[in-house]
């Protein structure tokens, strides 16, 4: 029976190390708004750093990467950088979010913007 003991409690303490992560990790947020003359998106991880990027949306680039670092990997392109976005996202969400922020980006800067 002692004999056990020991893996049994670094089971369970590794079960709960891998569960606080878990819970540490679904803390990340990101933020991203889209406004006519500017897009900004924000980053806020689990230890509490923010990080901010903006563009013109007039020169964004949207790019998806099939079989990037991860599946359906999606980023944004524009100011001198390449910021990556959804990446807790599962790949079809990336790709529905990449669907949306085109529409969006087509909208602001298409013909029509006034409509």
């Amino acid at each position: 029976m002692f004999a056990i003991l020991p893996f049994s409690l670094i089971s369970i303490s590794l079960l709960y190390l891998f569960g606080e992560r878990n819970f540490r990790d679904g803390r990340l947020k990101e933020k991203l708004e889209i406004f006519p003359k500017k897009i900004i998106l924000q980053r806020a991880d689990p230890a509490g750093r923010t990080r901010s990027w903006s563009a013109n949306p007039f020169w964004i680039q949207v790019n998806y990467y099939k079989n990037g670092p991860i599946e359906n990997y999606l980023t944004l392109r524009g100011n001198g950088k390449e910021v990556e976005v959804g990446s807790f996202l599962t790949p079809k969400e990336r790709e529905n979010l990449k669907h949306l922020i085109e529409d969006a980006l087509q909208k602001l800067t298409g013909k029509n913007f006034s409509s």
